[in-house]
């Protein structure tokens, strides 16, 4: 985030499992408890965004891909670029998974 904030004058959202702890550690405008929100709900704060970046580590895989993707997936249908910084996927068995992470 210092690297970003230093390149390009920038407000940051983050959608975090834990947003008060995200907002706290890393001084960011807006933190998001994601996993606590409908699809619905995290909707809007999506379609604001300039950039999306799925990123800072973690990995895909069966049974988690179709929950980190949502967020992409929402800033696909409102045309909202996404960037994919140093996340791993796999294994991926299922059909589906793939087909997630394959998506562009």
């Amino acid at each position: 985030m210092a690297q970003l904030r230093a390149a390009v004058p920038c407000e940051i959202t983050v959608f975090s499992r834990d947003a008060k702890d995200t907002a706290a550690r890393h001084k960011v405008e807006k933190s998001i408890p994601v996993r606590d929100l409908s699809r619905d709900e995290v909707r809007p704060e999506v379609a604001e965004l300039d950039l999306m970046i799925l990123g800072g580590g973690g990995i895909l895989y069966d049974d988690a891909a179709a929950v980190y993707l949502r967020e992409v997936e929402l800033a696909q249908e409102h045309s909202v670029p996404v960037l994919v910084y140093a996340v791993s996927a796999g294994p991926l068995h299922d059909a589906a998974s793939r087909t997630w992470c394959a998506t562009p």
